[in-house]
């Protein structure tokens, strides 16, 4: 598996869907290889399928990044007012926390390592509920990451302190 440089990702999980997913990207990994889409089956995750999404990962001749949606969960869908599948997310994340929200995504993309996001949304009418999110890297050969898998969980609750 993959180490982790940031410091333990495990330990700052609190939520028991976003421990649980985690432990299966973590059994997905092969060896010191990411795990790739292929191995992320959606019949051995249904409790996760309605507050997943799936990203793309596409590299310019540049080298510049740009990632697209795949596949969004139901319950994403709901919390943005919208189906934004296969929509470029620089398109799509225009709020105040999308150029935090887009350059996480590209850390993880370059550090091939799992990311950790507690917020409060910042879509209009939302901005009571609180969010967290697991963003796992996959990589069809096992190094490049190619795909990004998300899992949220919402709360309706306090909102969440600002994000570093």
């Amino acid at each position: 598996m993959p180490s982790r440089s940031l410091g333990d990702l495990a330990s700052e999980l609190q939520h028991p869907r976003l421990k649980a997913f985690h432990a299966y990207w973590t059994s997905k990994c092969r060896g010191k290889s990411l795990p790739s889409l292929a191995d992320i089956d959606p019949v051995e995750i249904p409790k996760h399928l309605a507050t997943l999404a799936l990203v793309d990962v596409v590299r310019d001749d540049a080298g510049g990044l740009r990632f697209r949606y795949r596949l969004i969960g139901s319950d994403v869908m709901d919390m943005h007012h919208a189906n934004n599948t296969g929509k470029w997310l620089d398109e799509v994340l225009v709020s105040k926390n999308g150029a935090k929200i887009l350059r996480n995504i590209e850390g993880v993309v370059k550090s091939a390592q799992p990311h950790f996001w507690h917020n409060t949304a910042s879509i209009k009418g939302r901005e009571h509920i609180s969010y967290s999110r697991l963003l796992c890297p996959l990589a069809t050969d096992g190094k490049t990451v190619d795909a990004l898998v998300a899992v949220f969980v919402f709360d309706e609750g306090e909102p969440a302190p600002p994000a570093a």
